[in-house]
């Protein structure tokens, strides 16, 4: 009987970015280093150029083309927003991780969430549909942190506290609610 060699499966799913910027820029090189989607591409308003493909406004007519998407935004508002818009037209709405993030398996994180680099969730930590937990930042354990909120840089969030949604802190603050 013959062995087969291993065959790796490539992946069937894509990812369309709402937003071109850093952030953006950011969540493409993740997607791209996790191996998660087999491609991806960008709207944005205000860039143009390969791989973005259009304005936001035209996100409905991407809907076939792509099976996931995510919005890359540092504004709150913006990344509730569109958030709202792309669960309305029905894509699948992904938690993006960096692959140097360190995630407790008693942590439960919602979709829509972005992980940047380095980022530390111990146990008991929740977080809400469209956060944006941003590199460095500690997490301690039983924490809350609300929808669409920003834990910015290096940012200490303490054990037990409790984050209000849409929420924003200062890089490397320490923060005890």
């Amino acid at each position: 009987m013959a062995i087969k060699p291993f065959e790796k499966k490539l992946p069937k799913d894509s990812l369309l970015i709402l937003g071109a910027g850093g952030l953006g820029q950011a969540v493409a090189e993740i997607a791209k280093i996790s191996g998660n989607f087999a491609r991806y591409a960008f709207l944005d308003d205000k860039m143009d150029g390969d791989p973005v493909l259009d304005a936001l406004d035209y996100l409905n007519k991407y809907k076939a083309d792509f099976t996931h998407c995510i919005a890359a935004f540092g504004s709150n508002s913006l990344r509730a927003f569109y958030t709202a818009k792309i669960k309305e037209l029905g894509f699948q709405l992904p938690v993006i991780i960096h692959p140097s993030a360190v995630i407790s398996a008693m942590a439960q994180v919602a979709p829509g969430t972005i992980i940047r680099e380095k980022v530390a969730l111990s146990h008991g930590v929740t977080v809400e549909e469209g956060c944006l937990l941003n590199m460095g930042c500690l997490i301690d354990h039983n924490c809350h942190i609300g929808a669409f909120s920003h834990i910015p840089m290096g940012a200490i969030v303490r054990n037990g506290a409790h984050i209000l949604p849409q929420s924003n802190f200062k890089p490397q603050e320490v923060i005890e609610k």
